[in-house]
C-alpha cells in the first residue's frame, strides 16, 4: 500500500485530490496538509511513500517545502499545479531543481470530460514515483577544486568528451555536478535527461 501525503492550500483542491486517491487501488492517504510548513511536519510524522504537493501556496510555497523535505527527510515528491498547464514552463525546472521528481497539472472537476483520464494519470504517477529512490539535497557551498574526484590514472586518462545519462531524479544531481565544474572546464559535455 502506497502512503500519500496531499499538500494544497485550497480546501476545494484537497477535497478533489482526496476523491481521486481514495478510490484508487493500492493507494492510502497518510495525511493532508494545507501549507508547506505543515507538509514538512507531517512528512516527519507520517513518513509517506510519496508527496503530492501544490506548487503555489502562501507563506511557504511547494518549492521551498520540497527543498526542506529533500534536505531533512528525502521523500519522492510530485508537484501539482495549475501553472503546469499554463505558460509557466519554468515551473518544472524549478521544481526538479528543488528535488521534486515530476510536475503534473491540476485536474479539472469530476464533470469535465477529461477528469477520468487526469485522475488516472495522477494515480499512475504517484504509484511509479513512490518507488523512486531519492537522496538528501544538502545546501552547501561548492567544494574546492582540490576535493574533486580525479581518475586513478589521470596521466593516462585523456577523454575527449563527457557523456551523462540520467533518468527521473537526475536533474537535481546534474545541477549540483554542473555547478561544481570550474568555469574553464575543457571538455564538451553531452547530457541525456529523461523528463516525463
Amino acid at each position: 500500500m502506497i502512503k500519500v501525503l496531499i499538500v494544497d492550500d485550497s480546501p476545494t483542491a484537497r477535497t478533489l485530490l482526496k476523491h481521486i486517491l481514495q478510490g484508487s487501488e493500492g493507494i492510502q492517504i497518510a495525511a493532508v496538509a494545507a501549507s508547506g510548513a505543515d507538509a514538512i511536519s507531517l512528512t516527519q510524522q507520517y513518513r509517506p511513500d510519496v508527496i503530492l504537493m501544490d506548487a503555489i501556496m502562501p507563506d511557504m510555497d511547494g518549492l521551498e517545502a520540497t527543498r526542506q523535505i529533500m534536505e531533512h527527510q528525502p521523500t519522492p515528491i510530485v508537484i501539482i499545479s495549475s501553472a503546469a498547464s499554463d505558460s509557466e514552463a519554468n515551473l518544472a525546472f524549478h521544481a526538479i531543481r528543488a528535488g521534486a521528481l515530476t510536475v503534473l497539472g491540476k485536474p479539472n472537476g469530476p464533470g469535465h470530460p477529461d477528469f477520468d483520464v487526469q485522475a488516472r494519470k495522477i494515480q499512475r504517477t504517484l504509484r511509479s514515483m513512490a518507488s523512486v529512490a531519492v537522496i538528501h539535497h544538502r545546501r552547501t557551498a561548492p567544494r574546492t577544486p582540490d576535493s574533486r574526484v580525479r581518475p586513478a590514472h589521470a596521466d593516462e586518462f585523456r577523454p575527449e568528451i563527457v557523456g551523462i545519462v540520467a533518468s527521473t531524479g537526475g536533474p537535481g544531481i546534474l545541477s549540483r555536478m554542473l555547478e561544481e565544474l570550474p568555469p574553464d572546464y575543457p571538455l564538451p559535455i553531452v547530457i541525456v535527461q529523461h523528463i516525463s
